[in-house]
């Protein structure tokens, strides 16, 4: 009680320099807990989007399929096939700014396994993890960059 009317008597209110130092110590003790976190949430937001933009084209793949009885043409990797534009979202591109999709028809292919599919090139390798993660076994990798989801067997 003493020190307290002491401090009163003075006017001083308010932390001392210890005080301060301890509570900015503790904050970055728990900031540094939980960065590895955060980085890791936002890597699986982004393999959320890319997830996304795959169910996007593999709906319109589908649908275009049940429209014409073909599957579209093959195109190189950013580039989307003729005729799907329609099935599309307006202003959906196959280039984002941190991966490529890439469309893949063998049905030319008598040897191939399987008919079409979808691919995802990204050079960010724990984003590729991220995304063969969520997908499991409905996808493969080439051990590089990129990632394929088989949409027709």
């Amino acid at each position: 009680m003493n020190g307290s009317r002491a401090r009163n008597l003075s006017g001083r209110e308010g932390f001392t320099l210890i005080e301060i130092l301890m509570v900015v110590v503790i904050v970055s003790i728990l900031a540094a807990l939980a960065q590895p976190n955060l980085h890791r949430a936002l890597v699986r937001a982004r393999a959320v989007e890319v997830l996304a933009d795959i169910d996007v084209v593999e709906s319109a793949v589908h649908e275009y399929q049940a429209s014409t009885n073909n599957w579209p043409e093959d195109r190189t990797a950013g580039e989307i096939p003729g005729g799907l534009e329609s099935f599309l979202p307006g202003g959906f591109d196959f280039t984002k700014e941190e991966y490529t999709l890439d469309y893949d028809n063998w049905t030319a292919t008598p040897s191939a396994p399987f008919q079409v599919g979808l691919s995802f090139i990204c050079d960010d390798e724990e984003l590729r993890r991220a995304v063969l993660e969520i997908l499991g076994s409905n996808a493969w990798t080439n051990g590089s960059t990129k990632v394929t989801l088989i949409l027709d067997r």
